[in-house]
């Protein structure tokens, strides 16, 4: 049985992510789809809440929203900022990513928001991908 879409988008851009020289700077390889215990920041954290299909008489597909949250404890924004432009730059507009029996058809940013939470940064972005069967 082959992996959902949902799962393969996620599988390449954590990928992508976690392969990006800057993102290795800010972040080492720490980008996960969960938080283990006791990771130091900063880290990604990659999350899809919702895939909603949108199939037609032609063509199967589903729209998904993925998360991007960046945690990080330096003083000030500008580094989590950082971090959000580099995932911006990854992810925004890019449909290159090899999924196994889906093609990703788009990708875009639709919010981001910086959030301080005591002396930690949060920085979230929702993007939109549309995805399709291959």
């Amino acid at each position: 049985m082959s992996e959902d879409a949902s799962e393969q988008l996620m599988k390449a851009h954590i990928a992508a992510l976690r392969g990006d020289p800057q993102i290795q700077t800010f972040c080492g390889q720490r980008v996960y789809d969960y938080l283990p215990r006791n990771t130091v920041e900063p880290y990604i954290v990659y999350h899809i809440t919702d895939s909603n299909e949108w199939d037609t008489t032609t063509e199967n597909g589903e729209e998904h929203a993925v998360y991007i949250h960046v945690w990080d404890d330096k003083e000030g924004s500008k580094r989590a900022r950082q971090i959000m432009q580099r995932v911006y730059d990854l992810l925004h507009d890019v449909t290159s990513y090899s999924l196994t029996d889906h093609v990703l058809v788009n990708c875009r940013r639709v919010s981001r928001a910086m959030e301080r939470e005591g002396q930690h940064y949060h920085g979230i972005g929702l993007f939109r991908a549309v995805t399709e069967e291959a």
